[in-house]
């Protein structure tokens, strides 16, 4: 099974996906607001805002949640 394989059938198994859809030309915003907030990623902050809205925990295992302050 080559890599690729593996790793959809993993997210199929252990992951929903839910579609969403803004207007044109909002994705780069998100995606600059999530950085500017501390997140790797949109997803990341999606999950993160609702979670806490909904009280469930919607944290994805590995490094997704704002980014750790490097120390100096």
């Amino acid at each position: 099974m080559s890599n690729a394989k593996a790793s959809n059938d993993y997210r199929r198994r252990n992951y929903d996906r839910i579609l969403f859809q803004f207007p044109k030309g909002s994705r780069e915003a998100l995606r600059e607001f999530a950085k500017s907030a501390g997140y790797e990623s949109v997803n990341a902050w999606v999950a993160a805002v609702l979670g806490r809205e909904t009280g469930l925990d919607l944290a994805l295992p590995g490094e997704f949640g704002p980014r750790k302050q490097k120390e100096k």
